[in-house]
C-alpha cells in the first residue's frame, strides 16, 4: 500500500482563480474524500442523472438514487456537473435494419438510440434541472455523442441536425426551470471512430444563441486537435466558455509517466483557454491501486499541482528562452500574494539544471519533494528530473539549461495524448472504444 502525502491548504496565502478551475468525475458508489483532498471544486457525474435512472417508465419519476448524490456532494461542499442523457427503453426508437447496416459501428443498446418523442425529451429535462435548480448549475447535453451514426454510434444513433434539436430543446426546457443555470454541449471526442463533423458544426454562427453556454471538449487526444474548432467558436460565439471535462493519462503503464502527462495535459487546455478542467482519474489504477485502493504516483502529482496553482490568479505568457526546446512546460503564474510560481517539465532530458537570476523562495519536484542547490541550499541553479516548482519574487530570467539525454519511451493502450507543446519520446496509439 502507498500513502500520499498532501501539505494542508496555506490559508496565508488566498485562493486565486486558480483554485475553481479543476474538477473531478465522481461515480455514485465512491467516497469523495480523496476528491477534495486534491482541491477538486466541482465533481461530474452521469449515472445518477441518467434518463433510464430517473424515469424508468414514463411519468414515474424515481429520484432517490440522484437526491442521495446531490445531497451527498453539497453537504462535501463541492458543486455538481450533471450529464443528462441515456434513455430509457419506453422513449427510445430503435434503428431500422438499413439504419443499423449504414453505421460503421452499431452497439445494441437502447441508452443509445435516438429519443422516439422530442417532448419527453423536453419534459426530462424540466423536472430534472427544476428538481435540483437551488444545488446543480452545470448540465452536459450527453457524453460524447460525436461516437453517433453513421459512424461509431456508441452514444447516439441519430444525426447531427437532431442532437442540434436535442440541444435547443435541453436549452430551452432547462432555462425555464432555472434561468439562472449553465448548458454544456455535449463533452465531444476526438477518437478517429467518432464523427467529426458535429463538434466543428456546433461553432457556427447559427448556434451562438440559444444552444448553449459552454463548448465541452475531451482531451484523449491534446489540444491540437482541437485547435479550429476553437478558433471558430472565438470568432463565432465569443460569449462561449470553453470546459474540458474528462480525461484520464491510462495510456502510460509506467506510472511517472502517468503523474507527468496528467499535468501536461491540464497546462495544455489552460493555455488553449478553458475555464475548467476535470479529469476521469477515478477509473482504473490512475488515482488509485485497484487492489490496494491506495494513492498511485498520478494522485500525488496532481495533488502537489493542484495545491499550488490553487493560489495562483494570472497566468503569464509561456517562457522562451535559449535551451527551451527540451521543454514541454515551462509555464509562469502570479500568485496572490504577488510572488512568481514558475513550472519547468520535460519528457526528452533527465538530471536537468536550470540556472537562473534570483533567489527562490520555494523549490520543489514533481511530487512535492524539496530540492535544494549544487551547494546545499536552495539557489538560483536547480537540478530536477521531469518537472520541477519554483517560487519567486519576480518571473524568473533563464540563463542556461543543461541536461542528460533521455532515451525514448514507448507506451501502451488506451487513448494515447500530447497536450500542449511536443512531448517527445512517447509512441501514440489510438483507442478504439466507447462511450
Amino acid at each position: 500500500s502507498n500513502i500520499s502525502v498532501l501539505a494542508a491548504n496555506d490559508n496565508s496565502v488566498p485562493d486565486g482563480k486558480f483554485s475553481e478551475f479543476y474538477g473531478q468525475d465522481l461515480e455514485y458508489h465512491m467516497d469523495s474524500a480523496y476528491v477534495r483532498k486534491l482541491g477538486a471544486k466541482l465533481v461530474r457525474n452521469q449515472a445518477a442523472f441518467a434518463w433510464y435512472t430517473v424515469e424508468p417508465q414514463k411519468g414515474q419519476f424515481n429520484w432517490s438514487t440522484t437526491d442521495e448524490f446531490v445531497k451527498r456532494t453539497k453537504k462535501d461542499g463541492m458543486q455538481c456537473l450533471a450529464v443528462l442523457g441515456k434513455w430509457p427503453h419506453w422513449a427510445a426508437q430503435e434503428p431500422t435494419d438499413d439504419e443499423k447496416a449504414n453505421m460503421q459501428k452499431y452497439h445494441d443498446s437502447f441508452t443509445s438510440w435516438k429519443h422516439k418523442d422530442i417532448n419527453d425529451w423536453r419534459d426530462y429535462v424540466y423536472q430534472t434541472v427544476s428538481r435540483y435548480k437551488d444545488d446543480v448549475k452545470y448540465w452536459e447535453i450527453i457524453n460524447e455523442v460525436n461516437f453517433k451514426a453513421p459512424y461509431n454510434a456508441a452514444a447516439f444513433t441519430g444525426t447531427n441536425e437532431e442532437y442540434a434539436q436535442l440541444l435547443k430543446t435541453a436549452y430551452e426546457a432547462a432555462k425555464e426551470a432555472d434561468p439562472d443555470c449553465v448548458i454544456l454541449t455535449s463533452g465531444f471526442t476526438s477518437n478517429s471512430s467518432a464523427d467529426p463533423t458535429l463538434p466543428l458544426m456546433l461553432t457556427g454562427s447559427e448556434y451562438a444563441d440559444g444552444y448553449f453556454d459552454v463548448y465541452n471538449i475531451h482531451g484523449y487526444n491534446g489540444t491540437k486537435v482541437w485547435e479550429n474548432a476553437v478558433a471558430n467558436l472565438r470568432e463565432n460565439n465569443p460569449s462561449a466558455a470553453l470546459f474540458m471535462d474528462e480525461y484520464m493519462p491510462m495510456a502510460y503503464a509506467d506510472g511517472d509517466e502517468k503523474a507527468f502527462n496528467n499535468i501536461l495535459s491540464e497546462i495544455g487546455f489552460m493555455n488553449l483557454g478553458a475555464e475548467k478542467y476535470l479529469n476521469m482519474g477515478t477509473w482504473s489504477d490512475n488515482f488509485l491501486d485497484i487492489t490496494t485502493e491506495s494513492p498511485t504516483l498520478c494522485y500525488q502529482a496532481t495533488g502537489i499541482f493542484q495545491n499550488s496553482i490553487r493560489k495562483c490568479d494570472e497566468k503569464l505568457p509561456s517562457y522562451t528562452f535559449d535551451g527551451d526546446g527540451i521543454f514541454c512546460i515551462k509555464e509562469c503564474f502570479k500568485r496572490t500574494d504577488g510572488k512568481y510560481l514558475s513550472i519547468f517539465g520535460s519528457t526528452v532530458g533527465k538530471n536537468i539544471v536550470i540556472e537562473f537570476d534570483g533567489r527562490p523562495a520555494a523549490v520543489y519536484d514533481i511530487y512535492g519533494r524539496k530540492i535544494k542547490g549544487s551547494d546545499g541550499g536552495v539557489n538560483a541553479k536547480v537540478a530536477f528530473n521531469s518537472l520541477v516548482y519554483i517560487v519567486t519574487d519576480e518571473p524568473i530570467s533563464v540563463t542556461g539549461v543543461s541536461y542528460d539525454t533521455k532515451n525514448k519511451i514507448a507506451n501502451s493502450g488506451f487513448e494515447q495524448t500530447s497536450a500542449s507543446g511536443d512531448a517527445d519520446g512517447w509512441t501514440k496509439r489510438e483507442y478504439g472504444g466507447t462511450a
